[in-house]
């Protein structure tokens, strides 16, 4: 048998055993490195290029008082068609342009119609009024400045609807969260990233390497027994 027909038949054994199990135990460490640095590297790029974004809420019911001086009640506010009426009006009322420059002059900061979110619960008076900014102190400081320009505007004089009856009022219900902190994700595609990078390797590397490392190897190949080893 001949260097070429002895490579070739190495080959042959290879493709016929591979043995994935004992590769990857052989080269855990390398694969653990490779693993960890990778998935780092993610989640610095994530720390340094992407800014996680704070939402600060708060949940705010609309109130509709009765003649009497009370509030109406849960079943009164819900047979209220022109009480339900108002809801979509708060909503443009919150987002107007009068209202966020109103709330911008409170402490000169700038507010955006764009970060503003509002959502409704389902067949309730209640909502829930939301603000998005890189600081987490500076979205509180907005909320508020964007609810109480929103108070002053629904009972001032100007605006389109009578509003005597109407109040919004604030509830416990307030809450902070990170709406795009995307460092986890990172950590994620940084670790799958490493794994496929780390077996890779370590795999072609067994693919093309034809030589013959162990004893095991050559019984393997020739059929036949080794009776001595002559050391180098």
């Amino acid at each position: 048998m001949d260097d070429l027909d002895l490579l070739l038949d190495v080959d042959e054994k290879r493709e016929v055993h591979f043995p994935f199990w004992k590769i990857i135990y052989k080269n855990l460490l390398f694969i653990i490195i490779t693993v960890v640095v990778i998935t780092g590297v993610f989640i610095g790029a994530s720390a340094i290029f992407i800014k996680p974004v704070y939402s600060s809420s708060q949940e705010v019911i609309l109130k509709l008082a009765l003649d009497n001086g009370s509030y109406a009640t849960e079943q009164q506010l819900n047979n209220n068609s022109l009480a339900k009426n108002y809801l979509p009006t708060v909503v443009d009322l919150v987002k107007s342009p009068k209202t966020v420059e109103l709330a911008k002059s409170y402490n000169d900061l700038d507010i955006s119609v764009n970060d503003i979110t509002i959502n409704f619960k389902d067949e309730s008076l209640i909502f829930e009024i939301s603000y998005s900014d890189s600081n987490i102190v500076n979205a509180e400081k907005k909320l508020n400045d964007l609810l109480k320009a929103s108070e002053s505007e629904l009972y001032s004089n100007t605006y389109p609807f009578p509003t005597k009856n109407i109040e919004l009022v604030k509830t416990q219900n307030k809450s902070f969260s990170s709406v795009n902190n995307k460092m986890k994700l990172f950590a994620i595609a940084g670790f799958a990233v490493g794994i496929t990078v780390a077996l890779g390797y370590v795999l072609l590397k067994y693919v093309f390497d034809n030589r013959l490392k162990t004893e095991e190897d050559v019984e393997e190949l020739t059929k036949t027994d080794i009776l001595s080893v002559l050391d180098k």
